[in-house]
C-alpha cells in the first residue's frame, strides 16, 4: 500500500481540556478541516489518571486526523505561563508534550506561534479581546474556506486560534486589500 504523500499544514491551538485544530491544503489554498478536540470529563481517582487520560484522548484524535490529512507541517499556538495553578500548569505542560510529541510521530517540523504573535493580527498594540481575534479571523480567512463547525463560543475561541496559528507562523498569506473588498 502507497503511503498518503504529506502536503497538508496543520493549525493547532494546544490545550489538553480543548485542543483546536484547523487543516489547510496549501496546494488549493483552502480549509479542509476544522475541529475542536474535547475529552470527556472523567472523575478518577486522581488528578494524575485524569491528566494522562485527557493527553491520551487528544493524542489519539490528533493521529486519527493526521491519518486522514498527512501533515507537511505544524502551527501551533502553544499555552504561556499567564496562570500560576497547579491545574494550569500541569495543563501547559501536558499541551507542549502532546505537540512535541505528535509532531515527532509524525516527523514533520512545527513552527511555535505565541499568543503575543497572534493578537498582532488583529491589532499591531494593545489589548484584543478573544471575540475580535475570532471575528477577524472568519473575515480574513473566510475566502479560504474557513469554517466554525460549532458556533458556541467555547469552541470558536480554540478553532480561531488554530486558523490564526497558520497565518501568524507565515504558512497563509493574505492581503489586507483582499479583506476590505
Amino acid at each position: 500500500m502507497r503511503k498518503k504523500q504529506k502536503t497538508y499544514l496543520f493549525g493547532i491551538d494546544a490545550g489538553y481540556n480543548h485542543c483546536g485544530i484547523t487543516v489547510f491544503d496549501p496546494v488549493k489554498q483552502k480549509f479542509v478541516y476544522s475541529e475542536c478536540i474535547e475529552p470527556p470529563h472523567t472523575k478518577r481517582e486522581t488528578k494524575a489518571r485524569e491528566a494522562f487520560e485527557k493527553c491520551q484522548y487528544v493524542s489519539n484524535s490528533l493521529l486519527s486526523i493526521a491519518e486522514r490529512y498527512k501533515p507537511s507541517s505544524i502551527y501551533v499556538e502553544l499555552p504561556t505561563g499567564g496562570s500560576k495553578s497547579q491545574n494550569a500548569i500541569r495543563g501547559m505542560a501536558a499541551a507542549s508534550a502532546i505537540i512535541a510529541s505528535f509532531s515527532a510521530i509524525e516527523a514533520v517540523k512545527c513552527k511555535i506561534v505565541t499568543p503575543t504573535m497572534i493578537k498582532r493580527l488583529v491589532k499591531p498594540k494593545g489589548a484584543v479581546e478573544k471575540e475580535e481575534v475570532q471575528d477577524f479571523v472568519e473575515l480574513v480567512l473566510e475566502p479560504y474556506g474557513f469554517y466554525y463547525p460549532n458556533k458556541k463560543l467555547g469552541i470558536r475561541e480554540h478553532i480561531a486560534d488554530a486558523a490564526a496559528a497558520l497565518v501568524a507562523g507565515g504558512a497563509i498569506n493574505f492581503s489586507v486589500k483582499n479583506v476590505a473588498s
